[in-house]
């Protein structure tokens, strides 16, 4: 809604012991900047963790954004 993306990808691989889970879309972007008040991106961290997996957000302005949850297998 925000990013202003065209297309979104899912995928699912399988990398060792993890089960891969990511999402990326072509939108806009965003620069890397320290975490503020909201509690969005920590509420997905402590619920990832919570299950055993990891969460990695990536994206830079005009990139798009890429989310990446490992589970263990």
């Amino acid at each position: 809604k925000h990013s202003g993306a065209k297309n979104f990808w899912l995928s699912t691989r399988r990398e060792g012991d993890r089960f891969v889970v990511e999402m990326r879309d072509d939108g806009r972007g965003h620069a890397p900047r320290k975490e503020t008040a909201g509690l969005g991106l920590d509420l997905m961290r402590t619920r990832a963790e919570a299950v055993g997996a990891l969460l990695c957000i990536r994206s830079a302005p005009g990139e798009g954004t890429s989310v990446e949850v490992r589970f263990k297998s």
